[in-house]
């Protein structure tokens, strides 16, 4: 699937991940790079094979994932921000709660990220 011409979604390439003209180069990882504090003309010289309009059109592509007309979905998203987080920190512990097996580590919930503790 393509959007807009720059933006392909392939399951054979980042395991379908939203991708810059089929390149492995994640949207999410262009927007990761501009939120760190990166600039357009830093990504482009890190990454010479990209181009301004693929940082223009990851930008437009957040913006239209943004636009939703009700909150509905929102506690859905957030339990998948925090399964994902849970999964990048605490690895092992989604692989035990599916053994059976206690753990120690336990993974944060949203409310916890949320307060801050």
């Amino acid at each position: 699937m393509k959007m807009n011409g720059r933006i392909t979604i392939d399951p054979a390439i980042c395991h379908g991940k939203p991708c810059i003209r089929g390149l492995r180069y994640p949207v999410e990882n262009i927007l990761e790079w501009l939120a760190s504090g990166m600039s357009t003309e830093e990504i482009l010289a890190d990454y010479e094979d990209l181009e301004r309009e693929d940082i223009l059109a990851a930008l437009s592509y957040a913006a239209r994932l943004t636009h939703v007309k009700r909150l509905e979905h929102l506690p859905t998203y957030l339990d998948e921000f925090v399964f994902r987080f849970n999964r990048r920190f605490y690895p092992m512990t989604a692989f035990a709660s599916v053994l059976g097996i206690g753990m120690n580590v336990v993974g944060p919930t949203y409310r916890r990220l949320y307060d801050g503790e």
